[in-house]
């Protein structure tokens, strides 16, 4: 498989969560949500892959051989994902365009994404994370994606 190859990065507001589903986070990489595009447009209901990393899936596949173990990681990430963001979370993504498709998404329909939480009043270590600042002393959001894999809960993945 050749690498997928991006050529634009945009930017936009998303309200994680679903009115189709009764969860925001599917699993530790995958989520559902609201992309605000500004003039009071949206595209609600969109699923997004959280970009450069992969988490244990959250059903048994016996033709994958993902067994209980694996399955009870899965649970534990899209938990603790779902504690930092609950639904509702207004984040920022980074998505990119992707040159090989035209609906800018990958094999399964999903948005490649950097994805920023607030901070807020989360007490978090933030070192080594990307962050959005306003000013270089008062970060506002910080990288999901670089905590879980920091942390353990995720895996670095190459398209």
């Amino acid at each position: 498989m050749s690498a997928i190859k991006f050529v634009t990065k945009y930017t936009s507001p998303v309200i994680v969560g679903s009115k189709n589903r009764d969860f925001g986070f599917y699993d530790g990489d995958t989520f559902y949500g609201t992309i605000s595009l500004g003039y009071n447009l949206k595209l609600e209901d969109q699923s997004f892959r959280l970009y450069g990393i992969n988490t244990n899936e959250v059903k048994l596949n016996a033709a994958k051989k993902i067994g209980k173990e694996h399955v009870a990681k899965g649970k534990a990430t899209r938990d603790y994902a779902r504690t930092l963001v609950p639904d509702g979370t207004e984040v920022m993504v980074e998505s990119y365009k992707v040159i090989d498709n035209e609906a800018d998404k990958e094999k399964f329909g999903r948005y490649l994404v950097i994805c920023y939480v607030p901070i807020g009043d989360k007490v978090l270590n933030l070192d080594g994370l990307k962050l959005l600042a306003v000013d270089s002393t008062n970060p506002t959001h910080f990288c999901l994606n670089d905590l879980l894999l920091r942390d353990g809960h995720a895996e670095a993945m190459v398209y």
